[in-house]
């Protein structure tokens, strides 16, 4: 994941990257592909835009950059420990489509999931 930006901030905004952090892994909510921002604010008791400016001026990342690492952290394990096929692997990550998740997966590993599986599958 990516370093957030070293500025000066106050503890409540601490407390929000927990927060976030915690119901990301507590509840997997990046599982469901219809998450948003929407539902992360309200399960936060916070407005979006305030959740957004944090995430772009503290994290560094967008809302969706934000819950791709979680779901790539899905998607790479089971490309690399399973057969399953690539679509069957993007809706098991949270992925709403193929070409989503391929274009993510890309993004982050700089190789293709057919070329990730060659190179870290269970069988190397």
């Amino acid at each position: 994941m990516k370093e957030p930006v070293h500025r000066k901030f106050d503890l409540k905004k601490l407390n929000l990257i927990e927060r976030m952090h915690a119901l990301m892994e507590e509840r997997k909510l990046y599982l469901n592909p219809k998450f948003s921002i929407i539902d992360l604010t309200k399960l936060l008791g916070t407005n979006r835009t305030y959740v957004s400016v944090y995430l772009n001026e503290v994290m560094g990342k967008s809302f969706f950059d934000f819950l791709n690492e979680y779901r790539l952290t899905v998607a790479e394990k089971l490309v690399s420990e399973t057969d399953l096929n690539f679509s069957k692997i993007a809706e098991k990550s949270g992925f709403n489509s193929l070409c989503t998740f391929r274009r993510a997966f890309v993004k982050k590993n700089k190789i293709t999931p057919g070329e990730y599986r060659e190179r870290y599958g269970k069988q190397n």
